[in-house]
């Protein structure tokens, strides 16, 4: 079925003993059936620690899926694993409002609200929160202005992937 998603679940090793606990119930019928020592597949459960890193996602801010790809791949290649990507500037300060955010990757040029326009409101609202601007923009006032306007780093695209995650690690 073409309409028709099959998405992995993952459960905590205490959903996991609940799940048995509760599929224990009435197991003795099943195993009867299926003869003593049998498993089926329903009956096996596998605990899998998925480790994220860094601890509070990395917001990603572009208008270009391409651009956010590639952020997303380069962190991933670094073993970075908890994001989130956003292409719609409006929703920035709303993210960020619900959800603490370990570092920001910001592209300057998007429609409805600037990359600058985000920065200067970033920096009241989240004054703490390490902004690198990500942009095509390779003008030197530009990044001045950015970084007084508090971005903490500024790197010109297209984008070296072990240059950004030097950059972040910093």
């Amino acid at each position: 079925d073409p309409d028709h998603v099959s998405v992995p679940v993952v459960l905590r090793e205490e959903e996991i003993d609940a799940k048995r606990a509760a599929d224990n119930i009435g197991s003795s019928e099943r195993a009867s059936k299926r003869g003593a020592g049998q498993e089926s597949p329903g009956d096996v459960y596998i605990a899998r620690r998925i480790y994220v890193h860094p601890p509070c996602p990395i917001l990603l801010v572009d208008d270009e899926a391409q651009a956010l790809t590639s952020f997303e791949m380069a962190l991933r290649s670094a073993s970075m694993n908890h994001f989130i990507a956003c292409n719609d500037s409006r929703e920035v300060m709303g993210i960020l409002g619900r959800q603490e955010v370990e570092i920001m990757l910001l592209d300057l040029w998007m429609p409805h609200v600037t990359g600058e326009d985000l920065l200067r409101q970033i920096a009241v609202d989240h004054p703490g929160l390490p902004v690198i601007v990500v942009t095509g923009a390779d003008d030197v006032d530009t990044a001045v202005r950015c970084m007084r306007e508090g971005a903490f780093d500024y790197i010109v695209k297209p984008v070296n992937a072990r240059d950004l995650v030097d950059r972040m690690a910093r």
